[in-house]
């Protein structure tokens, strides 16, 4: 997955949120997630739920692989 993402940065912007329940990610090419999770929002502590929620701007790759280790561990 790793490479995939490190791919598609050279490309996208990237908004990680919330999609009917579940973490998903999506693209400056808008519409539906690029990808969706099988993690459930609702098993993370409430702040982080909120953050998801109202959406995450994600500014790096860095960033990006670090929010998904730790939302999906």
């Amino acid at each position: 997955m790793r490479h995939t993402i490190l791919y598609l940065t050279l490309f996208f912007t990237f908004l990680l949120g919330s999609h009917e329940g579940f973490i998903a990610l999506w693209t400056s090419s808008g519409g539906e997630p690029a990808h969706i999770f099988p993690y459930s929002v609702a098993s993370l502590p409430p702040e982080d739920q909120k953050r998801l929620e109202a959406g995450i701007s994600v500014e790096s790759v860095t960033e990006l692989v670090s929010l998904l280790e730790d939302y999906l561990s």
